[in-house]
């Protein structure tokens, strides 16, 4: 009678495969993809610099999936009347909510069932040109008030 044949070596096949199963995870997790839930809070703070909108507000991302989730940005999209308005960047966050200082917001990795949460500054940098003009007014503005004090 060949090997195959034999019940106890069905036995010993099923029993070996139980014991490989039963030491991985579940294939449905390793197949999972990652996958992102993002959570907005319901307020979002408008503020501006000389014009320049930054958009503050409060962002939950949760990795629902089976695998690491690398987030490499963050932007935000405005729209009114189904018209975009502006597209900016998310380039700030804040660890702590009562912190004022804030962090670079930069790459970072999600493992699956892991959530960032944090208060989040959503803004477009001047341009270099833009940024000079500005210093430039703002030098000026500074100028003039303390001669204006000094009178």
């Amino acid at each position: 009678m060949a090997f195959y044949q034999d019940w106890t070596f069905w036995t010993f096949v099923v029993a070996a495969v139980a014991i490989i199963l039963s030491q991985i995870p579940p294939l449905h997790i390793l197949l999972k993809k990652a996958k992102l839930d993002i959570e907005l809070y319901s307020r979002i703070n408008v503020t501006h610099k000389i014009g320049n909108p930054i958009l503050r507000c409060h962002l939950i991302l949760r990795n629902i999936g089976g695998r690491k989730l690398r987030v490499m940005g963050i932007t935000i999209y405005v729209k009114r009347d189904g018209k975009d308005i502006a597209s900016l960047p998310g380039q700030l966050y804040y660890l702590d909510p009562y912190d004022t200082t804030a962090l670079l917001l930069t790459k970072f990795s999600l493992e699956p069932n892991e959530e960032w949460a944090h208060i989040v500054n959503f803004l477009s940098y001047f341009s270099r040109v833009q940024e000079k003009k500005y210093k430039a007014a703002e030098s000026e503005l500074k100028k003039d008030i303390f001669e204006k004090k000094r009178t």
